[in-house]
């Protein structure tokens, strides 16, 4: 099929002291909409391996989908559950992540090849005009959150942020030195 799950070791978010910056494609180009801030990899080891690693690069993503998960809910209100497509949703490991780091059940299309991006975006621009949402796909029962895990994730997503910050102030100090 295509997209083969993907196991990471139960590491909590953290990863063992690595934190990512997601920022490889132009800068960041959601919440914050820095196209000067690149991606960074902080903490990584010669004691660390690549399950470490993995799991790193995941917590990045996630965590910045819940930054955009925190601007979406500033306009429209928040909501008991998402709707992810893509490959990401081949990952029990990401919609598990996901659905623990944004406190809600993540769920996506019984059908691969449903448009539901595009599917979205049509309902929100419905919703805005005040008109009828269009009918949802068909959708998995998805995957709940663990109340348990969300202090780590909280706490991960302060490192990140930590993390963000200093290299913006560090970027910041290199074009005053220059």
């Amino acid at each position: 099929t295509g997209v083969q799950p993907c196991a990471l070791p139960i590491f909590p978010p953290g990863a063992a002291g690595i934190t990512f910056l997601p920022y490889l494609g132009g800068g960041e180009q959601g919440a914050l909409w820095d196209p000067e801030l690149r991606g960074s990899l902080l903490g990584l080891t010669l004691a660390h391996d690549r399950r470490a690693l993995a799991r790193a690069l995941l917590d990045g993503l996630v965590l910045e989908s819940v930054r955009c998960l925190a601007v979406l809910e500033e306009v429209s209100g928040s909501a008991d559950e998402l709707v992810a497509t893509g490959a990401g949703v081949g990952s029990s490991s990401m919609v598990r992540s996901l659905a623990n780091a944004s406190g809600r059940r993540v769920r996506w299309p019984s059908d691969p090849a449903h448009p539901a991006s595009a599917w979205g975006a049509a309902t929100l621009a419905l919703e805005a005009i005040g008109r009828d949402r269009s009918a949802a796909p068909d959708l998995a029962e998805g995957v709940g959150a663990d109340p348990a895990a969300r202090a780590a994730w909280d706490a991960a997503f302060e490192r990140h942020e930590a993390a963000r910050r200093a290299i913006v102030a560090a970027r910041g100090a290199s074009i005053a030195a220059r």
